[in-house]
């Protein structure tokens, strides 16, 4: 099937058809799921992102592959969250693989082009060719990254060799002190692809090695996106590898996601730098999950206190979803694995995570799953004697409209 099969539809309503699907896919994405909902959920997904990129595989034009590609990445991201592995035919993944690798080659063909198309005059060359627009072709080359990362998240058969190209062809050996913000993107989203992947210490230790100092080099990059995605990656590392790493590596980590968590006004105005930050809070909870509480005897005194607290000041996430369900998981796993650490001494941290509880239920700030979660434990607290004088004087000072959504919980209404 492709989307253009009746002859009628033109690049514009392509491209305006794209753009609906990603907030399409997050409906989805939220509503409720059980055991049958969940595996009905996961077939349409597979029969969107193979609709998406039958559609992707024949496209010429750049900008309409561009939506289209970042419809599929939203895809792929959501079926990552849901936890949904090998959603793909082997058939189908082999076919995906050869088209990304033929992709990925036409672009840098393109751009070697474009590079000696600059000698020539604004004129344009002799044929009056004004060249290939150089943004457009890294768009294509970052959407086209972002699959590969996709697909390396959701598949763990038949991947090996993948990667072994990626390594070999896609990745330099370092990057240039002159690199374009968005050719070290790329290189940066395929590494994070690789470092989600389950088989990633089955490589050479040398691309391990690599692998991780380039996210680390990268983590203070002026630009957002490029810090949001070495970020990313070393949160998506500390989560799947807390048990072979070490204390300073995580060290390491932290130092390079701290300060991406300011909460600047200049922040505050930027879609890119909000949604850097919510990629950084959640890569913080990652560290805090799989390694700090866990492992809390390796840490210096009041080091976990203090990533505690830092971790939930910046609660909760509002902006991108993908951090707002994995943030707030990781914050309702946090309270019930290690709740006595968690609520701090002479629960401490107590007012902050009851204030974090409202607002996401006052906000729809997660799944059906993340939504009744936050509600029992509120209840809960409203419900023991220790705890109820707590959680009455924070939902006093919550703003009224915030008060009329959450009120019912103290009330015990549904």
């Amino acid at each position: 099937m492709c989307i253009r099969d009746s002859g009628s539809t033109n690049s514009a309503q392509i491209v305006g058809l794209a753009k609906c699907i990603p907030s399409m896919l997050r409906a989805v994405a939220l509503a409720p799921q059980n055991e049958t909902t969940k595996g009905q959920t996961v077939t349409f997904f597979r029969e969107l992102t193979n609709l998406l990129w039958d559609q992707v595989s024949i496209e010429e034009e750049a900008h309409v592959k561009i939506a289209l590609l970042d419809a599929l990445r939203v895809s792929l991201e959501i079926v990552a969250v849901m936890g949904a592995n090998d959603f793909l035919a082997q058939d189908s993944l082999s076919a995906w693989k050869r088209h990304l690798i033929q992709c990925i080659s036409d672009v840098d063909l393109h751009r070697k082009l474009d590079e000696e198309h600059k000698d020539l005059d604004d004129s344009g060359d002799e044929d009056g060719n004004n060249g290939i627009d150089i943004a457009q072709e890294e768009e294509v080359l970052i959407a086209t990254a972002h699959i590969i990362a996709g697909l390396l998240r959701t598949h763990i058969s038949g991947m090996s060799d993948f990667i072994e190209i990626i390594y070999q062809n896609l990745i330099p050996e370092e990057i240039p002190a002159d690199a374009s913000p968005k050719k070290i993107q790329f290189a940066l989203s395929l590494l994070c692809g690789i470092v989600s992947h389950a088989n990633f210490y089955d490589l050479p230790p040398k691309c391990q090695t690599f692998t991780v100092d380039m996210l680390l080099a990268q983590t203070g990059h002026q630009v957002a996106q490029v810090r949001q995605t070495a970020i990313f990656g070393l949160g998506v590392f500390v989560q799947r590898y807390a048990q072979s790493i070490d204390v300073q590596f995580v060290g390491r980590v932290v130092q390079g996601i701290v300060p991406a968590l300011a909460d600047s006004q200049e922040t505050r105005t930027s879609r890119p730098l909000q949604v850097a930050r919510e990629v950084a809070i959640s890569a913080l909870g990652k560290v805090l999950i799989a390694f700090a509480l866990p492992q809390k005897e390796k840490l210096g005194e009041g080091d976990l206190d203090q990533l505690l607290t830092l971790w939930l000041s910046c609660l909760p996430v509002r902006l991108d979803l993908t951090q707002v369900i994995e943030s707030h998981t990781r914050l309702l796993e946090a309270i019930l694995q290690y709740e006595t650490v968690v609520v701090g001494p002479e629960m401490s941290n107590l007012p902050i995570i009851v204030k974090i509880l409202f607002e996401i239920i006052g906000r729809g700030l997660g799944t059906k799953e993340i939504l009744a979660g936050a509600v029992l434990l509120l209840r809960q607290l409203a419900g023991n004697t220790q705890t109820v004088n707590v959680v009455h004087g924070v939902f006093q000072t919550l703003e009224p409209t915030l008060q009329e959504k959450t009120k019912p919980i103290l009330t015990g209404q549904t």
